[in-house]
């Protein structure tokens, strides 16, 4: 008799961040073409505003879960210039919710949070990241956490943004990183 054991990923935080990162870098690409394309200002819309929801749930995530067990593990002021990141951020997304699609600001005000929001990210995979996961943090427990929570906001209907990425999807995002920073590395000589 054969037995076969299926080793259940476990939820990392890191991982469930990038997760979140690649969400987002898919929105704005499809808001670029919905942009090139001349699409309803209706559809435009709709990604924008999944774009500004996703972007506020990762935000909570790290604000209420992530920065603070970092914050008790490093001496860094990253996380306060993140968390003041987050909140221009939300601003942002205040204006932008308080214009129309039809309005020629809307597209300009998406963008610029684009840019804030990649820029976050970047320093986040590039920097953050990779010192968390030397830390002495119980990445299993702050992975398994953050999860429940991210859980209990999205709800019922929208539990498959919540699961765990694969490995192959940790995989393809460590690449990227690696691959950005030697391009990086190579651009300075």
């Amino acid at each position: 008799m054969l037995i076969v054991r299926v080793r259940k990923k476990l939820p990392d935080p890191v991982s469930l961040l990038i997760a979140d990162h690649r969400r987002l870098r898919e929105l704005f690409a499809r808001f670029a073409k919905l942009r090139r394309t001349a699409r309803p200002p209706a559809k435009m819309r709709q990604v924008v505003e999944l774009a500004c929801e996703e972007f506020e749930l990762h935000a909570t995530l790290e604000e209420q879960l992530f920065y603070p067990a970092v914050r008790a593990r490093t001496r860094d002021d990253f996380i306060d210039e993140a968390e003041v990141e987050h909140d221009a951020m939300r601003g942002i997304i205040a204006d932008l919710r308080a214009l129309e699609p039809s309005d020629p600001k809307y597209a300009a005000c998406f963008r610029v949070l684009v840019h804030y929001v990649t820029n976050h990210m970047k320093q986040e995979e590039r920097w953050l990241f990779p010192r968390i996961r030397r830390a002495r943090l119980d990445l299993v427990d702050l992975g398994h956490r953050m999860l429940t929570l991210k859980k209990s906001l999205l709800g019922e209907q929208d539990a498959d943004r919540a699961a765990p990425p694969s490995q192959s999807d940790d995989e393809a995002v460590q690449r990227q990183a690696e691959g950005e920073t030697r391009y990086r590395d190579l651009a300075r000589h």
